[in-house]
Order: C-alpha cells, then sequence, then structure tokens
C-alpha cells in the first residue's frame, strides 16, 4: 500500500494522492515520482540459445555417422562385387590330355542344347577335369560311379567320366535339386516350378512330372528300395510319391517354413528334414508321424544325411556348424 503523501508547509495530509496542492493551506506540491519497478530477477537455467545449438550439433554428428557407415557398406559391396583374380598359375602337375583340355567343340547354342562346357585352362595339381555350364546348385554321381549329374539354372547336365564327355542336357525349368535312382536308371529333380520330375537317364527323355506343390521344390530323395519318392518345398511340406505312378502317397505338415533337404534313412523307415525354422526332424515314413525334433541350430538347416548304419543324422546350417544328431 502507497504511503500518504504529507503538506511540507502545514503537515497535514493530502487527501487525494497526486494531487498538486494542498487542501488545508493551498500550498504547490511537489510532483511525486512513481516508484521504481523491483529489479528483474536473475534468469536461471541455461541460457535460451544452448538448446539450439546442441539440436544443430546433434543433427550434423547423426549425418557423419550416416556418411561413415554409407561408405563401408558400399566398400564392402564393391569388395563383394570385384571378381577374384581367376588366372591360374601354370599347372606344376601336368594332367592327362584328354582331361585338360578339349579338340574343338561346336559353339554354345542354347537352341540345339550343344554347349562348349569344358574349360580350355590349366588344372591346378590334383585336378582332373573341369566342367560346368549355368549356375550349378547341386551335383550327383550315378550309382556305378561313371556318369555326374548336375542340377543348373538351364536344366541337368549328365556327364560321363571315363571317359569324360561334352555332357546331355536335360532341358526343363531351372532346376534345384537332382537324385539317382538307386539302380542307377532314372533321375529325379526338384525345380522352381513347384514339381518333382524323374527323367530316363539313358535317353534323357521326362517320365513323369509331379505335381501337388504349391511352392519351389528344394530337394528329392528316392527310397532305398527305389519305390518312392520324397520332396522337400517352399510350401513348407514334405511329401511322398509312388516313383513308378507318380501318384502322391501323403503330405507330412509340421515345418514353419521352407523344407530344403530331405533325406531316407538306410533302412527306408524314417525320413529326415531340414527346414529355414532351424529344425532338423525325422518322420515315420510310413504314417508320416512325427519321431522327433532336433533342436539347436540359431539359422537355416541346408542338409540333412544318415550315417550308413542309421544310428546318427548330420545337419548343416546357414549359422555355421555342421551338428551330429543320435536318432536312436
Amino acid at each position: 500500500m502507497a504511503s500518504p503523501v504529507i503538506c511540507p508547509k502545514c503537515g497535514a495530509a493530502v487527501a487525494k494522492p497526486g494531487s498538486r496542492f494542498c487542501m488545508t493551506c493551498g500550498a504547490v506540491l511537489a510532483p511525486v515520482e512513481p516508484a521504481a519497478p523491483p529489479p528483474a530477477a536473475r534468469q536461471k537455467g541455461p541460457p535460451g540459445w544452448l538448446w539450439p545449438a546442441i539440436g544443430a550439433a546433434t543433427l550434423v554428428l547423426v549425418a557423419l555417422v550416416a556418411v561413415v557407415v554409407w561408405r563401408g557398406v558400399q566398400a564392402k559391396r564393391s569388395a563383394a562385387a570385384t571378381p577374384a583374380d581367376t588366372t591360374l598359375p601354370a599347372a606344376t602337375v601336368t594332367p592327362p590330355a584328354a582331361f585338360s583340355q578339349t579338340p574343338t567343340l561346336p559353339g554354345d547354342n542354347a537352341t540345339t542344347g550343344t554347349y562348349n562346357i569344358t574349360q580350355r585352362v590349366a588344372l591346378a595339381p590334383s585336378e582332373v577335369l573341369r566342367l560346368g555350364r549355368g549356375a550349378i546348385v547341386q551335383v550327383a554321381y550315378s550309382p556305378d560311379g561313371a556318369s555326374l549329374a548336375v542340377a543348373t539354372g538351364l536344366g541337368i547336365w549328365i556327364y560321363a567320366l571315363d571317359p569324360p564327355d561334352g555332357g546331355r542336357l536335360l532341358t526343363g525349368p531351372e532346376v534345384t535339386s537332382v537324385a539317382w535312382s538307386p539302380d542307377g536308371k532314372q533321375l529325379a529333380s526338384g525345380s522352381l516350378d513347384n514339381t518333382v520330375r524323374v527323367w530316363d537317364a539313358a535317353s534323357g527323355a521326362s517320365l513323369l512330372a509331379l505335381e501337388g506343390h504349391t511352392f519351389f521344390v528344394q530337394s528329392v530323395s528316392w527310397s532305398p528300395d527305389g519305390k518312392q519318392l520324397a520332396s522337400g518345398s517352399s510350401d513348407k511340406t514334405v511329401r511322398v510319391w509312388d516313383a513308378a505312378s507318380g501318384a502322391p502317397l501323403r503330405t507330412i505338415e509340421g515345418h514353419t517354413a521352407s523344407v530344403y533337404s530331405v533325406a531316407w534313412s538306410p533302412d527306408g523307415r524314417q525320413l529326415a528334414s531340414g527346414s529355414e525354422d532351424g529344425t532338423v526332424r525325422v518322420w515315420d515314413a510310413a504314417s508320416g508321424a512325427l519321431v522327433r525334433t532336433f533342436e539347436g541350430h540359431a539359422g537355416w538347416v541346408r542338409s540333412v544325411t544318415w550315417s550308413p548304419d542309421g544310428r546318427q543324422l548330420a545337419s548343416a546350417s546357414d549359422d555355421g556348424t555342421l551338428r551330429v544328431w543320435n536318432t536312436r
């Protein structure tokens, strides 16, 4: 509350603060100066410019980190894209002439199926033969060891080995897997058109096209007696077929992702499968019932195979490990 104004002449209190005259004696009063405002409170905390500066510095740092990471990724890509030096040194061991090079062959012709598939290069020590055409995904020896079947993006190549020949191409859809029948007279293949096909190994004729899978067929395997075929697919199933007629016998479900490998046990009673879901599973071949599940891989299981006595099962995975399991 403001203090009352006192007339300096008569000592009377001025009735109206701010008046220029004393109402008692008529004396002129000095003007009253307004009270000075209190000093401003001192600002607490960081100055207002600090936070925008910190934000700007953070953005610059993030941008620098992004550039460093991007350059690292580009460097890795460039290193991966740079083809390795495939020039072979002069052979220190001279292989047989028939194996090291081939006489003049017909030129490549996709229409007629003739290809120059033998590499005219010096072979590395201990290497006796180098063949290949198309992206190769699997290779299988015939039961008698006289031929090789090769699954490629062009189809199936069949090569005689003694003496080596230029190979025969069984044309068809892009092949993902190939397997010889136990008697060596037929071949089975899986492909990207979702079919399993059976071929006559001698003539190259297509005998059967087994349809039922709804996605890529990744693996095929003959039963030990040659009467049945098993196939694994990206549709998450294992299917069993009659090898003579192509009739579907059973569909085995249980995997939660693509099945990349199937294999019959040596006695023909069980089937093993490896999957993208990281598991190895063993099934009763006759009923399709799940017998056992092996867990432990941290990546996709790409391949499974039985020991000759059927007591163990080996599996290979994208996690970089090969694991062996007891099945009994």
